[in-house]
């Protein structure tokens, strides 16, 4: 088991605040941590990398899906980018805080501005949410959207999101490497993923 996964609180590990979601008289609760990610992906001159998140947090409002769409009045998340893991050693984890800026801004934050819209649950048991809101990082905030997709399981829930977007649109400059002659893209996918189990139908 990786460590990324093992642990969610805010001193060695780092917890999910989420209240329990009611779907069609059915509730569901957050699931084991393990069943939780956060990514961010990229390319460079060399080859493509992936960052996984060790330490994170979601905060969210009551969620409720029947024959009509509702909302989630309040929804936030933050990653703790000393936690960013590029899988290759020290070296690269440091580029990636110095990138951010870490020591100033530790965090990277979404902070939802309105409620999302929830759509009703489709026959193939899918389901989306709009959510739009800030997102913040190297201390730079821009307006953004998110498109979450949901699906029922036998389980109970699972919720994902993948958003593409630029480091020099939050004034980040690329990590490079071998004096230059490595250099990370512009372009980064932060990808979420949470599942929730049935408690009670």
């Amino acid at each position: 088991m990786s460590p990324y996964t093992r642990s969610i609180t805010l001193s060695a590990v780092l917890f999910f605040v989420l209240p329990n979601i009611g779907i069609n008289q059915s509730t569901y609760q957050l699931a084991d941590s393990e069943k939780a990610a956060v990514e961010v992906t990229g390319t460079s001159t060399l080859h493509g990398w992936k960052a996984v998140a060790g330490k994170f947090g979601f905060e969210s409002g009551s969620l409720e899906l029947n024959a009509e769409a509702t909302t989630i009045e309040d929804f936030y998340f933050y990653v703790e980018v000393a936690s960013l893991d590029g899988g290759r050693g020290s070296a690269m984890n440091n580029k990636i805080k110095g990138a951010f800026n870490a020591d100033v801004n530790p965090k990277i934050e979404y902070r939802q501005s309105e409620p999302a819209t929830v759509s009703e649950v489709k026959s193939d048991q899918t389901f989306t949410i709009i959510s739009k809101g800030s997102l913040t990082m190297a201390g730079e905030s821009r307006d953004i959207e998110l498109t979450l997709t949901g699906e029922k399981t036998d389980a109970g829930l699972k919720i994902s999101t993948l958003k593409e977007m630029k480091m020099s649109d939050f004034n980040i400059e690329p990590p490079s490497a071998m004096f230059g002659q490595i250099v990370c893209g512009d372009d980064i996918k932060v990808m979420i993923s949470l599942s929730y189990d049935v408690v009670t139908e």
